[in-house]
């Protein structure tokens, strides 16, 4: 038996549930596309932009800070080994 078969024995109210289970996933799928394209967050509130001031600037610039090297520790004056 073909799935044509098996769908002509369904009762027509079941086969009009199904279409309408199916169009309504349709159409939670194209409103989840849209609120993803709209730039709003789970909350329905806009996102904002990033904020962060050094490390975007250095990351959009290409370039970032070297790493510092530490400073030797010096001895005290008054303390030294003998």
């Amino acid at each position: 038996m073909g799935a044509q078969a098996a769908e002509s024995r369904r009762d027509p109210e079941e086969q009009a549930l199904e279409k309408r289970a199916r169009d309504l996933e349709k159409k939670k799928k194209q409103l989840e596309d849209e609120v993803a394209r709209s730039g709003l967050g789970a909350d329905l509130q806009p996102v904002p932009e990033p904020t962060c001031a050094i490390e975007c600037a250095a990351a959009k610039s290409g370039r970032g800070k070297k790493a510092a090297q530490p400073e030797p520790v010096k001895e005290p004056r008054g303390m030294r080994a003998k």
